[in-house]
């Protein structure tokens, strides 16, 4: 049963956007749904399948039970939250998360606010792309997304930075097979580094 803070993104595909007053949820399913649409078909079938099987075997499990689970119809559940992490060194932490049934009981996108509502267009394509790479990656079972395999994969130091393999994929994913402008999103964080950092700040000090 859909509620009125649920927004269709894609029907067929079981895609909505579960509002909770932090963005702008018009703009936030418009560009869901372009950037869904710009993936190759089979892709997303893929993505479609893995979490229809997910949701059947979640529902075997607690023999059709869903009050562990806060609205089944949402599978997979999509959000913008106000809440963000920090890294170590006091910088903001990831913009954006997907967490696999396989992982969470339930195929989870989540999103930060600040970053979606300051980022143009092109840029949050890319985010949330991203996001999707790590859903298909864990639906084909991809090695660099796959439980046990996930954790010999090395991390690589790069300057200041950690390359973790599972992201390096998705990027990959994400820019050379679908064709999204990584350049925007970096150019987004060169701009706003010091933003994004103050208000990862105050997002861990209100949590």
């Amino acid at each position: 049963m859909k509620d009125k803070n649920t927004y269709p993104i894609i029907k067929t595909s079981g895609l909505y956007y579960t509002h909770n007053g932090h963005t702008d949820a018009a703009r936030f399913v418009r560009v869901f749904a372009e950037t869904w649409r710009a993936l190759p078909f089979d892709a997303r079938r893929a993505m479609v399948q893995h979490w229809r099987e997910s949701k059947a075997d979640f529902l075997n499990r607690f023999k059709g039970d869903t009050s562990y689970f806060e609205n089944p119809a949402y599978w997979p559940r999509i959000e913008v939250s106000r809440r963000r992490t920090l890294n170590d060194d006091g910088t903001a932490a990831v913009q954006a998360s997907y967490t696999d049934a396989r992982h969470n009981g339930w195929p989870l996108f989540k999103f930060w606010h600040f970053a979606v509502n300051s980022m143009r267009d092109k840029a949050l394509a890319y985010l949330i792309a991203h996001e999707l790479a790590h859903s298909y990656l864990n639906a084909i079972d991809d090695p660099s997304h796959s439980g046990e395999t996930r954790q010999e994969w090395e991390t690589v130091e790069e300057g200041d930075y950690l390359i973790l393999p599972w992201e390096e994929e998705a990027r990959q994913m994400t820019e050379s097979e679908w064709g999204f402008d990584g350049e925007a999103w970096e150019q987004w964080n060169n701009e706003n580094r010091e933003a994004l950092n103050r208000a990862a700040k105050e997002a861990s000090r209100n949590e």
